[in-house]
């Protein structure tokens, strides 16, 4: 596209077809300080060389209003690998997202380990940091776009002194400086029951010399 104070063109060249179809996508940003609920009137028109036995559809125009800025970010969690056994080792997966229309800032999602548990390691996408306190894991994201989903793996090891049948709780948080339109969404439980290691027995059988007549 060839750009010209507010006007964008294109040159799409020669249509041979009469079922000839293109897409194009431009993307503008919205000034700070024009007032919500203010309607953006964008039009569109199409033009070309060759005589047009209808010019009816050649200009078509879409308003959008002005939203006010909404944040909504949000945390959940499940099992992403192994199995709730003490003495091994369990991985969280962390869902997260910012529902609203705009960037949230200053992201922090916060898990406390549970009692009887430690942690082993955390993955997590390039753009975010990572702290690890003691039974305190806290990650940090200085801006969470909208529509972003990034994933968050955290690894623990289950004690060996933790009771079979025992329910192991984490909980985790998100939050962010930024005013949310819900924060009911902000927290994450997670259950699990340990289990006993299944059994496994095994037989092997060795022979020796050679089996001669």
């Amino acid at each position: 596209a060839v750009i010209s104070g507010n006007q964008a063109t294109w040159n799409l060249g020669l249509a041979a077809f009469s079922t000839y179809e293109s897409t194009l996508n431009l993307t503008l940003e919205v000034n700070e300080g024009v007032p919500i609920g203010t309607d953006l009137v964008n039009q569109v028109q199409i033009a070309t060389a060759s005589p047009e036995y209808t010019t009816t559809n050649n200009v078509y125009t879409h308003t959008l209003m002005v939203a006010p800025p909404r944040r909504n970010v949000y945390v959940s969690k499940s099992l992403s690998d192994g199995a709730p056994v003490p003495g091994q080792v369990i991985t969280y997966y962390l869902s997260v997202r910012n529902s609203g229309n705009i960037t949230a800032n200053n992201v922090v999602i916060t898990d406390v380990l549970p009692v009887g548990t430690a942690f082993v390691t955390s993955t997590y996408p390039a753009s975010w940091s990572m702290v690890q306190a003691g039974n305190v894991v806290t990650w940090t994201h200085p801006g969470l776009t909208s529509g972003m989903y990034p994933s968050l793996y955290l690894a623990v090891r289950i004690s060996d002194t933790v009771p079979v049948g025992t329910v192991i709780t984490n909980t985790v948080r998100i939050s962010t400086t930024d005013l949310e339109s819900d924060c009911t969404d902000n927290k994450a439980t997670y259950g699990l029951t340990t289990v006993a290691l299944p059994a496994d027995a095994q037989v092997r059988k060795f022979t020796s010399g050679r089996p001669v007549p």
